[in-house]
């Protein structure tokens, strides 16, 4: 009887953790939506930091139906569809594009105001934009 109380608590944790990480990763989907303005590159094979202003205009717009779109003064430099997930190795929420061959993003960090993506590798970039819709 004693194993079976047992059991019967660890499934209920189980279903606990499954749905708490169902409820931030939708009101991450949420904050993620909208037009950003690409501020700061870091990283690569150097460190190198790179600063931007506003011309050439560097933008990000990322719909709430997933569509990915990178614009330089209002000329598309790429665009997908994406999906997000959160992967257990970074315990971030990830961006995997669907159609290209291009690296996922991980989200490091989301706010109303700014939002930082991280390539996800070792000599890889990380890039700093602020919201301006």
């Amino acid at each position: 009887m004693r194993g079976i109380i047992c059991s019967f608590i660890f499934i209920l944790s189980l279903f606990y953790f499954a749905c708490k990480d169902n409820i931030s990763n939708t009101s991450n989907e949420n904050v993620l939506g909208g037009i950003w303005q690409l501020k700061q590159q870091s990283g690569g094979f150097i460190g190198q930091t790179i600063y931007f202003s506003d011309t050439p205009k560097y933008l990000l717009q990322i719909s709430i139906d997933n569509k990915y779109i990178e614009t330089r003064n209002d000329t598309i430099t790429f665009s997908d569809s994406f999906t997000t997930y959160n992967d257990s190795t970074y315990k971030k929420q990830v961006i995997d594009f669907v159609n290209s061959k291009r690296f996922r993003m991980i989200v490091e960090q989301v706010t109303p105001d700014s939002l930082i993506l991280w390539d996800g590798l070792m000599d890889g970039y990380t890039s700093f934009y602020i919201r301006i819709k």
